[in-house]
């Protein structure tokens, strides 16, 4: 069972980026096998590869961060 705080990881294939629907808020589809890569799906049916990173090294009282990659093509 998923707990608060968890996210759900996926093997983000073009089939599975094609489906994806939007919802009433955003959402984000993180692959299982790239670490930090994912899709985000926004309200308005927009759909962007991201990249969440932390600035200073990485260390866990850095800021996070994500950087947009692009639209994801359709």
């Amino acid at each position: 069972m998923k707990q608060a705080g968890q996210r759900s990881t996926v093997k983000l294939t073009r089939n599975l980026c094609e489906r994806a629907e939007k919802r009433e808020d955003q959402y984000e589809l993180w692959h299982a096998e790239i670490a930090s890569f994912g899709l985000r799906i926004m309200p308005c049916g927009v759909k962007s590869f991201i990249v969440r990173y932390r600035a200073d090294a990485g260390r866990r009282t850095a800021k996070r961060r994500t950087y947009t990659l692009g639209a994801s093509g359709h």
